[in-house]
């Protein structure tokens, strides 16, 4: 009903099951970071819509396809372009789903949202049960249990449909967070278990069951640091410094602070485009043009196919009384963006 009522599609489940399909499997997805369009960071720039991104990948298809499409067809389009990477190079994505097995139980949250992540980062310094334990202890309960598998086949089944569910898809928090209660379930099985164990003086099995314990929490807690590392120093550069600092001060006309934030970022990952555009947004409405330049030449060297930095390049150049840099610049542009109907009014009075 809701996809009806909100895309006039009528779908069973979710109308973008193929975008959020070729986020988890298409060719450059790393288990805990999704593919996303070349320019999405971009797109998600003072829009109103809050569900940009998914409009995003619809007019994608549509140009791709050549003709406009329904929601669904749309999901249909990004499914089978997913399943020809996978195809056409199984071998990686085989690696990508052991990863995804391993991330799936691993301590470490994935939030895509800034809001979310930023919450997540302050609750670490509250004495929660982290993620890393309760998958430890569900773990070695699952093992211990197997004995009972009839009896517990309806936890174990729940467990293994969000599993499978973000091996199919995504591992995020949000996508794993419903197998938590069972997790817990098998996790207080698990501490019984052990506990029974000792009391019975069983001191062989149970030492099994905390080695085995032990290991499971290696998994969980250390495998893949490296990466994961890497991974939430570009989440603290591109949700906290860019996405909930440079962007919304910006947007507030802080063109200072949001350089600095801008500044944090860059720091960080040194070739995030988004952050030098705006940086070069940022410079330019305070005066400093030659600064803003060389921002734009860096997005224009880090994102080549893309309009942006030719954009504000040419418009810059324009301000500057340099029609005919300002003219070569606005046509890239406009080679990149035929739509844009702002640079095509001011390339039409340049002629």
């Amino acid at each position: 009903m809701r996809n009806y009522v909100k895309l006039n599609d009528v779908v069973l489940v979710t109308a973008d099951a193929g975008k959020v399909f070729f986020h988890g499997n298409g060719r450059g997805a790393t288990a805990l970071e999704g593919v996303v369009l070349p320019d999405e960071g971009f797109a998600e720039e003072g829009v109103d819509e809050p569900d940009y991104a998914h409009v995003l990948f619809r007019k994608t298809a549509a140009t791709l396809s050549g003709r406009e499409l329904s929601p669904s067809e749309s999901s249909s389009f990004w499914i089978r372009r997913t399943l020809n990477d996978i195809l056409s190079d199984p071998v990686p994505h085989m690696k990508l789903e052991v990863k995804k097995l391993f991330y799936f139980f691993n301590d470490y949250e994935m939030h895509y949202i800034a809001s979310v992540y930023k919450e997540y980062k302050e609750s670490l310094s509250f004495p929660f049960i982290r993620y890393g334990v309760i998958a430890s202890l569900g773990l070695l309960g699952m093992v211990l249990g197997i004995g009972h598998f009839k009896e517990l086949l309806l936890v174990y089944g729940v467990v293994f449909v969000y599993l499978l569910s973000g091996m199919l898809f995504v591992v995020q928090s949000r996508y794993r967070a419903p197998a938590i209660p069972y997790l817990c379930l098998f996790g207080g099985y698990a501490v019984f278990a052990i506990k029974e164990r000792l009391v019975a003086k069983r001191l062989k099995t149970a030492t099994v069951g905390l080695l085995l314990l032990g290991v499971f929490f290696f998994l969980t807690n250390f495998f893949y640091r490296d990466e994961i590392i890497g991974v939430d120093r570009w989440q603290q550069a591109t949700k906290i410094h860019y996405q909930m600092g440079a962007r919304p001060l910006f947007e507030k006309g802080k063109y200072q602070d949001a350089i600095y934030e801008a500044n944090k970022c860059l720091a960080i990952v040194p070739d995030f485009s988004p952050a030098y555009n705006l940086r070069g947004k940022s410079l330019a409405l305070l005066g400093k043009h030659n600064e803003s330049l060389e921002n734009f030449e860096r997005v224009i060297t880090l994102s080549p196919n893309l309009p942006e930095g030719y954009k504000n390049a040419g418009f810059l150049y324009l301000l500057k009384g340099d029609t005919k840099k300002a003219r070569h610049y606005l046509s890239k542009a406009l080679t990149l963006a035929p739509d844009d109907a702002k640079v095509g009014k001011a390339l039409a009075k340049l002629k």
